[in-house]
């Protein structure tokens, strides 16, 4: 009797556990007639091991109101969006080298790295390509094409080098308004890097915007849109993307997706007054 409880308790406990994981690491959306998983590769990184010297025009009187609490949280997102008999993953995180646990939630959600079809790149900056290879170099995502913004293959093209040779073959670059798969639209968002991407996906039932890395700090970045953080190639074109793409968003009540707001990072935009509000989507 007395296995037979434990057993059972560990039953339960695994079952719960699991859901925690889920729960923490992945979160599962319907978003018009198609599905979006949102994967943490890190669910959530403190404020504390940031820094405000990252921030670009925050003056002392907002700086001193802002930069308490959990002003600096973030986390890093990726996405998977089903359509049709495509399983497309946007951006992949650090990579499990640099600590990335996408291939974790991966693993939770039930999607292995050979069901990806197409993994298509925002822009190269580390935390979005990092996930790419394996410690030796070889692709992660076997059979998948690598969608890439042809101009940040032009501009950055230092940063395609451990990928390039894994995916040769399998690597396209795209330009701004072709689209990347069926109904799926890259877009130009210049500033963050000279090639940064937001993709747009409109079934006829729900306008869906990947805003890629349009904001970082999202509790100083939507009330004060206007600042800017220093790993902007451009800020002052950053920041006009923002506006640009958060006021489109805002005013077609499309759900947005970003890959560093607060995981799962899928929610609704409302302008409010000179910056914005954040619905977070639970479900």
């Amino acid at each position: 009797m007395l296995k037979k409880l434990l057993l059972a308790a560990l039953a339960v406990s695994l079952v719960q556990s699991a859901a925690g994981a889920a729960d923490d690491h992945v979160r599962r959306f319907t978003v018009g007639s198609f599905e979006v998983v949102a994967l943490a590769d890190m669910p959530m990184r403190r404020g504390a091991e940031l820094r405000p010297e990252l921030l670009v025009g925050l003056d002392t009187m907002a700086r001193e109101k802002v930069l308490s609490g959990n002003a600096m949280d973030n986390s890093i997102n990726a996405f998977v969006v089903r359509l049709g008999d495509e399983v497309l993953l946007f951006d992949t995180g650090l990579g499990k080298v640099k600590g990335g646990k996408l291939l974790e939630s991966m693993l939770v959600a039930g999607i292995r790295p050979e069901d990806v079809t197409a993994v298509i790149i925002t822009h190269f900056h580390p935390d979005h390509i990092g996930g790419l290879v394996t410690a030796e170099n070889t692709a992660v995502f076997k059979n998948a094409r690598l969608m890439v913004p042809r101009v940040e293959m032009e501009t950055m093209a230092r940063a395609a080098a451990p990928f390039r040779e894994a995916y040769a073959g399998r690597l396209q670059m795209f330009e701004w308004g072709s689209y990347v798969a069926n109904g799926v639209q890259a877009l130009e968002a210049a500033g963050h890097t000279p090639g940064h991407t937001v993709f747009l996906i409109d079934d006829g039932q729900e306008k869906f915007l990947i805003i890629s890395d349009l904001i970082h700090f999202e509790a100083i970045q939507l009330p004060l849109p206007d600042v800017a953080v220093t790993y902007d190639s451009d800020p002052t074109k950053a920041i006009a993307a923002r506006k640009r793409w958060f006021d489109t968003a805002s005013e077609q009540g499309m759900t947005v997706a970003g890959m560093h707001l607060s995981f799962p990072g899928i929610g609704t935009l409302t302008k409010q007054g000179q910056g914005y509000g954040f619905t977070r989507r639970t479900e």
